[in-house]
């Protein structure tokens, strides 16, 4: 761990010397009263002495439709996504209702800024369904050239937009009306055409880049030659037929993942674990599957790993999805406040799956704990059987998802087991205690009724490319660190780093 401490220490370093708003070029949080924004007045001329970085008001492009409103966007504190993103204000929204027909844009100049080096730009977004219309939000140089890097919306598919080419970001789910964090990373080359543009939407730890894991989509392209300059940020609705309204919130442009995606609560702190991932890329963890009338094997290696029923195979019966997670690199001193488990669908089969449930696994009466080329139906070890065939399942149910009929769910699918103080509870005892957690997922509907249907998950072991990487099982946990009140500011971070050390 050489390397996080000299990491660590550096950033200790610059912490204290720093400004705290050093690295951030442009802020935009759409505070409403005062000196800044008119709520349900047309944005443009408008401008708020709160926001940062900015010259001059809104610009009038091809639309004047734009209005601030004293309702802002949010991000976080629900689902599978932990802590929350820091947010204060309105939003700027449109009401696509009567505004439907073609495109529409306001602009928003800031502080020429040199595109150089790397920066970071998010924004939280939301729009109502559409089949076919378009929402962006546009990093452009405004200098007579078409210059443009974006994010947002095509017809209810999140996508990376470089000038007019769009690309679908995979894994993401479209919710109509609901918040959705963009945090964009542009990489340039000041002396060729690679720069470098990665993408992250709705990651559900954000309190770093490292944290967030890998991008969704990452691509090389020319899009800034040596001369360009960022200049301006500019929204763009085209044909959104659905009546509702779209809006943007919490604009950030800056050098630092930090400052362009800053959190509600500082010592808050978001880890995933998830093999080859995080938190780290040689990070491993126990995936497995127990069948019922295949006693011997429990797929330790395979792509896949299932849950439900199929007793019209002979070979098959019950099949329970287990998993084992080390979660040591967390400090001993940590606060567990949430702890989500997302699963991606590879496939299906059947109509009546019922309801998945989520327990934890007993351990052995010495303590022990599975090891993944061992286990099965019957064994947690070849050397420890389970006091049950088909693993020593606590009652509790620390989560459930009412599944139904399994068909209903596409390749790709992500299904969440949410935070309960019960799974908080278990994680928090996991790492008190430095032993594996380990759960089960069983689908006791579909065992009840023989009835044929289950899920086959993308494991532990699925795939290698970035893409297929990011679909394994995820563990999101979210902590709080104990700051020292008493320390220095730079201090207080060189002794947080020093508690991001895994424990051995």
């Amino acid at each position: 761990m050489r390397y996080t401490i000299i990491t660590c220490l550096i950033a200790a370093v610059a912490f204290a010397a720093a400004p705290t708003f050093a690295d951030l070029i442009a802020e935009d949080q759409f505070i409403i009263g005062g000196g800044d924004y008119t709520a349900s007045a047309n944005i443009v001329g408008q401008s708020s002495a709160s926001s940062t970085g900015f010259s001059g008001g809104w610009s009038f492009v091809n639309s004047s439709v734009y209005e601030p409103q004293t309702t802002g966007l949010t991000y976080g504190n629900g689902a599978d996504i932990v802590g929350q993103l820091a947010s204060a204000g309105g939003s700027l929204q449109i009401d696509t209702t009567p505004y439907n027909d073609t495109q529409r844009e306001v602009s928003h100049s800031f502080n020429a800024y040199p595109i150089s080096s790397t920066y970071f730009f998010s924004a939280l977004m939301s729009v109502p369904s559409d089949s076919d219309g378009e929402s962006y939000l546009q990093l452009r140089d405004a200098s007579g050239s078409s210059t443009s890097v974006s994010f947002g919306f095509d017809s209810n598919q999140a996508v990376l937009r470089l000038n007019s080419t769009s690309t679908a970001v995979p894994l993401t789910e479209f919710v109509a009306g609901q918040s959705m964090l963009f945090v964009m990373r542009v990489d340039v080359d000041a002396i060729g055409a690679d720069d470098r543009i990665s993408l992250w939407v709705n990651p559900t730890q954000y309190s770093s880049q490292y944290a967030a894991g890998p991008a969704k989509v990452v691509q090389t392209v020319d899009v800034w030659d040596n001369s360009s300059t960022a200049t301006q940020i500019r929204t763009v609705n085209r044909n959104l037929q659905s009546a509702g309204i779209s809006a943007y919130d919490e604009v950030h442009f800056a050098t630092t993942w930090q400052d362009a995606v800053p959190l509600a609560i500082d010592n808050e702190v978001h880890v995933g674990f998830q093999e080859d991932v995080l938190p780290t890329g040689t990070y491993t963890h126990v995936g497995g599957e127990l069948r019922e009338k295949n006693t011997g094997s429990g797929y330790g290696v395979d792509s896949n790993i299932r849950v439900g029923n199929l007793e019209a195979n002979s070979g098959v019966g019950d099949m329970r999805t287990v998993l084992g997670f080390d979660v040591s690199y967390l400090s001993a001193d940590d606060v567990v406040t949430e702890a989500t488990l997302r699963m991606v669908v590879d496939s299906t089969q059947g109509s009546n799956l019922g309801t998945l449930e989520l327990h934890a696994l007993l351990p052995g009466d010495g303590g022990e704990t599975m090891i993944e080329n061992q286990l099965n139906w019957n064994n947690r070890t070849s050397g420890d059987a389970w006091t049950t065939p088909g693993g020593d399942i606590d009652p509790t149910v620390l989560a459930s998802v009412n599944i139904g009929n399994p068909s209903s769910l596409a390749s790709g699918d992500v299904i969440s087991f949410e935070s309960s103080a019960a799974l908080v509870a278990l994680v928090q005892a996991a790492l008190d205690n430095n032993t594996p957690l380990e759960l089960i997922i069983i689908a006791p509907d579909a065992e009840a009724g023989a009835t044929n249907s289950f899920i086959r998950w993308r494991s532990d072991d699925f795939g290698s490319t970035t893409d297929q990487l990011i679909s394994r099982p995820l563990l999101s946990v979210s902590v709080l660190v104990p700051t020292p009140a008493a320390l220095p500011a730079g201090l207080m971070l060189l002794t947080f780093c020093a508690a991001r050390r895994r424990r051995r």
